[in-house]
Formats: C-alpha cells, sequence, structure tokens
C-alpha cells in the first residue's frame, strides 16, 4: 500500500475538520442579527429587517449573539493542511503523471501527436502497431507516417552523367530496434516508367544511380516496400507498395551543372580552417560522419572535396567527404574511391600522409544538393592514418 499519500490525505481530512470546528465556536452576546443578511435588528419598529425584508417572526429568522472563533483548533488546522496538503498534491501529481493516459486516447490523436514529437505518444503509437488488430487504411497510414520516406535526386542533371537516387527514410527510434523493426526495401526504379541504365561500378538496388539519355524533363520513379512486425498478422511481413516520384531537368551534354567557385568565397578557408586529427580508413569504407576531422569556419553552403593521399609525389584518391554549414561541421564520407589501392600505390599502408581536398564536379553530382565546388586544392600535411589490421587491399 503507498502509505505516504494516505497519511498525506488523513492530515488534511483532519486538519479540514480542525478547522470546520474552530469557525463554529459558541455565539456569546446578545446582539440581534437577521439571519439572511446579518443586518443589526435591535429596536426595529416592526417584526421586519429593513435592509433584506425578512419576516422576524418567524422562528429562526433572528440570530443572537457572535459565533468566536476557537484560535487553538484553527491553529492545529491550519499547520495539518499546511503540511498535508503540499504532499497530497506531490504524490498525487506523481501517481498521475506514472498513468500512461495514451493508451485511452484516439488513434488520430495518437499519431498527429507522434508526428508532433511527443514521446509518450510514440511509445504507444509503436505499442498499438505492433499488439493491437489495425484495419488495413490505418496500419498503411500509421507506417508511412513512422518512416517518413521521400525521394532524393538532383533536380539538375546533365545527360550522360551518373547521378545517384537516395531513399531518404527518418525512422523513428521506436520502430528500429527488436520486435518492432521497420524497414524499407527498394523494389524497382524507372525513368519515364522504363528501367534506366545502372551504373556497373559496384552499385545495387541498395544505392542506384542513374544515366539521363535525353535532355528535358523526366519523371525519376522508386517503387518502395515496407517491411513490419505489423503485416505479420494478416500480409506475411510486407505491406503494400509504395512509388515515389521527383521530376527532373535534364541539360544537355556538355552543359554545367555544378558552379566553380573560388576558395576565396569562404571567408578564412585555409589549411588552418581544418582540424583533422587523423584518417580512420574504416570511416571511408562505411561512408559515415568523418569524427576526426572538423571545419573551424562556418561556411555558407555545403562544401564537398575529392579527398586524396598524397606521399612521395604519388598520389591516390580515397573517396569525396562534404561538410555540412550546420553544427558541429563534421565531414561526412559521401563515396568512397580507391581506398583498397592504398597498399598498391604507396607499397605499404602510410602511418602518416599529406591529404589533399581538392574542389570536384564529379563529387558534387555525387550527392543530390549541392551545386558548387570550390576551386583549388587545400593540403592537410602530415595526417595520422588509421588503418584496420591486417589490411586487405
Amino acid at each position: 500500500m503507498d502509505w505516504p499519500i494516505y497519511r498525506a490525505l488523513f492530515a488534511v481530512l483532519l486538519g479540514v475538520v480542525f478547522v470546520v470546528l474552530a469557525l463554529r465556536g459558541r455565539r456569546r452576546g446578545d446582539e440581534r442579527t437577521c439571519r439572511r443578511c446579518g443586518y443589526n435588528v435591535e429596536g426595529l419598529p416592526a417584526p421586519v429587517c429593513s435592509e433584506c425584508g425578512a419576516d422576524l417572526a418567524k422562528p429562526h429568522a433572528v440570530r443572537v449573539g457572535r459565533r468566536m472563533i476557537r484560535r487553538k483548533p484553527l491553529a492545529a488546522g491550519l499547520i495539518l493542511l499546511l503540511i498535508g496538503a503540499p504532499l497530497l498534491i506531490g504524490l498525487g501529481v506523481r501517481r498521475l503523471a506514472a498513468v500512461d493516459w495514451w493508451r485511452w486516447a484516439p488513434t488520430n490523436t495518437v499519431i498527429n501527436s507522434a508526428v508532433a514529437g511527443s514521446s509518450g505518444a510514440r511509445r504507444e503509437f509503436a505499442r498499438r502497431l505492433c499488439t493491437e488488430p489495425l484495419d488495413e487504411q490505418t496500419l498503411d497510414r500509421m507506417l508511412a507516417v513512422a518512416t517518413n520516406a521521400r525521394l532524393s535526386v538532383r533536380k539538375t542533371a546533365v545527360m550522360d552523367e551518373f547521378y545517384p537516387v537516395r531513399l531518404v527514410s527518418v525512422q523513428w527510434v521506436e520502430l528500429m530496434f527488436g520486435d518492432r523493426h521497420t524497414r524499407l526495401e527498394i523494389v524497382a526504379l524507372r525513368v519515364d516508367g522504363q528501367s534506366p541504365p545502372v551504373d556497373q561500378r559496384g552499385m545495387s538496388m541498395r544505392r542506384p544511380c542513374v544515366v539521363y539519355e535525353s535532355p528535358g524533363e523526366h519523371v525519376v520513379e522508386m517503387d518502395v516496400r515496407l517491411h513490419s512486425p505489423a503485416y505479420g498478422r494478416e500480409q506475411g511481413a510486407s505491406g503494400p507498395i509504395q512509388t515515389l516520384r521527383e521530376v527532373v531537368t535534364v541539360l544537355p551534354a556538355g552543359a554545367d551543372d555544378v558552379e566553380i567557385v573560388p576558395a576565396s568565397a569562404v571567408e578564412n578557408l585555409s589549411e588552418d580552417a581544418f582540424a583533422i586529427t587523423a584518417l580512420p580508413f574504416w570511416t571511408v569504407y562505411s561512408e559515415r560522419e568523418w569524427d576526426d576531422a572538423r571545419l573551424r569556419v562556418i561556411p555558407p553552403v555545403p562544401l564537398i572535396f575529392r579527398v586524396e593521399l598524397e606521399r612521395d609525389g604519388k598520389r591516390v584518391w580515397i573517396g569525396d567527404v562534404r561538410f555540412n554549414s550546420k553544427s558541429p561541421w563534421f565531414g561526412e564520407w559521401t563515396r568512397r574511391g580507391d581506398v583498397s589501392g592504398v597498399k598498391q600505390v604507396f607499397g605499404e599502408v602510410p602511418d602518416r600522409c599529406d591529404l589533399i581536398l581538392r574542389g570536384d564536379k564529379s563529387a558534387a553530382r555525387w550527392t543530390t544538393d549541392i551545386t558548387q565546388v570550390l576551386d583549388g586544392e587545400i593540403r592537410i600535411r602530415d595526417v595520422p592514418i588509421i588503418s584496420p589490421q591486417p589490411f586487405r587491399p
């Protein structure tokens, strides 16, 4: 039993009793007053209250004397109330806060609150999705909201160049682990209703890219299927196929969709603007954030560089890295280059190397949003190289 809350409730009730008894003390004196309005009716010529018109001849229409307040019971009651009321309120609020009120909320309210970012609504969202029977329309709507899938492509492209097509999905943490894990699968990719030429350089349906063969406007479509335990009860493990669409404007071959701007366009951009403590090769392999590389200046637009290693006059491209204009300005690998050729070019995996950051149009085209690259190159000297052991070329 929750004794603290019962003790606080008992103290409050006892305090109320003491206060009531203190305010209803015995009457003293012989002052006559109207019971209805409290007016002093001493010496009136007629048995009628001159203030409210009440008939004073009726039984109990006149009160004699005034009640005296009992100070000791009043003080005891107020002390009990001051002690018990805050405890009762605090314990009650804590008990109410522990109640999962979302369980009784309508599904539409849960969905809208989950989209707005409420953690409690998202927990209830995930619970209903995987444990409660839902109609097909509600189920598809909830999963579409939770995965938030969209197609990311470059809005302007050039003929005969390879461009990535990305499936972007910002899934909620509540649906990423355990028996609630939800994932998206790319089923098909089309340009103007037909399967496009696909990059053969190691690209797969997981990270596809396309080549546009004619200028003009082209419609890029991607069929996506959602896999979720919520579909396990009625539809196996897969839901219906959803088609995402984007329109791309394709320029003739040789046109420029990437602008080259001077490095002076970014204030204080030099070797000193980069804080690169090491180059771990595993971040390049997995195309993840490069935590050991930061940009000390705030660029007005995202920057992308072709990254090369140089030693004894020899260079090898290892990948492309971008720096966003948002804090904390970590580097992020967008494409993996010839990492396996490092040992072949240098004869061994060097412990330290010069790093060359160079603006490159192909690096920008491998993204879906960068339209400017910097002219020239920046050299970062003597950067430690961290290679996994054993190194396999």
